[in-house]
């Protein structure tokens, strides 16, 4: 894909404008090398894992700053939530849109199986913020680490920032912070 470059300190990809909108492929390979000084130049890769995805590239007159937001500090991100067998996880998360006519047109989810998640409901007094319920009753056959992560989705197609949060299933009913 033109007009992409890599920075290899930060692992991170960036995008100059500059693309006929549409699909672009991308196709990279991780690799990982000794710190060993001696191997700086000769000794080659550990391992190359291949990493293919497709980049949407479109036209948009919003600015980037004028992204929708998680509103709120719950659910934390990379939080840790333990949820007995049994019981039940229940979360409320808001997001509000930033600029003048654009609204929240949805919160998106990647989600344990079987978490549910309820409508958008708008704030009859600020329509642009909104929030959706979600809940999860483990099963025992759930149990263990479970990732979750929920982001907003505004009527421009602009997307927040990603929050995301381990629910221990099975776990003991606890919920604390932990940074990487």
């Amino acid at each position: 894909m033109p007009n992409v470059t890599l920075d290899e300190d930060s692992c991170t990809l960036s995008y100059a404008a500059g693309l006929e909108d549409g699909w672009y492929a991308i196709a990279l390979v991780l690799e990982d090398f000794s710190p060993d000084p001696a191997c700086s130049s000769g000794c080659g890769p550990y391992t190359g894992i291949p990493l293919q995805f497709l980049a949407l590239v479109e036209s948009t007159s919003t600015p980037c700053n004028q992204r929708p937001m998680i509103v709120g500090d719950e659910p934390r991100d990379q939080s840790c939530v333990g949820v007995p067998t049994g019981d039940t996880y229940t979360a409320v998360i808001q997001a509000q849109a930033e600029g003048a006519g654009v609204t929240i047109a949805d919160i998106l989810t990647t989600s344990p199986l079987g978490m549910t998640k309820s409508s958008l409901a708008v704030d009859p007094n600020y329509e642009q913020r909104a929030s959706v319920t979600v809940t999860w009753t483990p099963t025992a056959q759930q149990a263990g680490q479970h990732i979750f992560c929920f982001r907003a989705a505004d009527t421009n197609n602009i997307e927040s920032t990603q929050r995301c949060l381990t629910i221990l299933a099975g776990g003991k009913n606890l919920n604390f912070n932990r940074r990487w």
